[in-house]
């Protein structure tokens, strides 16, 4: 009796969740976000929208760049994976997990301020200077089409200027 009961709860909680996952694309927003427990359980067992295994690749290429600023209005582009160069034991056996992390960090907002606070108190001197603020910009890339890229003899267009994601001032 217990299993079954089990079993009709596990089905009618992963139904609810679905449903409740996906109503900004079924029925708009009337309830604003989800709790976080029903957003944990929905990516753990993987019924939440965020799954791209088999979907089509983005049609452009992305970079996010962490730069600390001073009180002197000074940039400084910080040495961390992806945006300095690296030795090749540090990409070989550090680096390795950098990838998806930024896959993330793309993604979520909450994430990005979460590091840049993380980045405020890795550098907290900038070449002598107070760190003031950390600076995220993201700068995009088109991957042509392969019938245009055929055509102009190259599969990427020009690089996008830099956008303004996030401006965390340090504490």
């Amino acid at each position: 009796m217990t299993r079954k009961a089990l079993i009709s709860f596990f089905c009618v909680l992963n139904l609810f969740t679905v449903v409740f996952m996906n109503r900004n694309e079924w029925f708009g927003n009337p309830m604003g976000y989800p709790p976080w427990i029903l957003r944990r359980y929905a990516h753990l067992v993987g019924l939440d929208n965020r799954w791209e295994m088999f979907s089509y690749a983005h049609r452009f290429n992305w970079k996010l760049v962490f730069t600390a600023k001073t009180e002197s209005n000074k940039t400084w582009v910080l040495p961390i994976p992806f945006q300095s160069k690296r030795g090749f034991w540090n990409r070989l056996i550090f680096d390795f997990h950098a990838g998806k992390w930024w896959l993330n960090l793309y993604g979520s907002q909450d994430l990005r301020v979460q590091y840049s606070d993380f980045l405020c108190r890795t550098y907290p001197m900038v070449e002598g200077e107070k760190t003031y603020a950390i600076e995220v910009t993201l700068q995009t890339q088109e991957i042509l089409d392969r019938r245009v890229a055929a055509e102009k003899g190259h599969h990427l267009g020009k690089e996008t200027e830099p956008e303004l994601l996030e401006l965390f001032i340090c504490r």
